[in-house]
């Protein structure tokens, strides 16, 4: 999975390029978080786009993303999400915690 970012008023854009998360690419997006916390990056938009499955490790994934940027005082949204990842988070109650457009 490739990572890109784009830069927004109060915080960025990740764009995910890949079908599903595993832990190479979530130890790449916390490392990645990282840097944009210590930039003063307020909020963290992740581009779903090209996620079309989220299993419990992806979900697990997204979750320790969540509590990095909330133990910060940040906000992580999900966006862009495919019918089956919104499915996947509804079924497991994921989309009350994450913000998701």
């Amino acid at each position: 999975m490739d990572l890109s970012s784009i830069q927004v008023d109060s915080g960025s854009i990740l764009v995910l390029a890949g079908d599903h998360l595993n832990s190479k690419e979530v130890s790449m997006l916390l490392d990645h978080v990282e840097s944009l916390i210590d930039a003063g990056h307020e909020e963290v938009v992740v581009d779903c786009t090209g996620l079309t499955v989220l299993l419990s490790t992806g979900m697990s994934h997204l979750l320790r993303l969540h509590g990095k940027l909330r133990s910060n005082q940040r906000f992580l949204r999900l966006r862009t999400v495919s019918p089956a990842v919104a499915k996947a988070l509804s079924i497991t109650g994921l989309d009350a915690v994450f913000e998701v457009d």
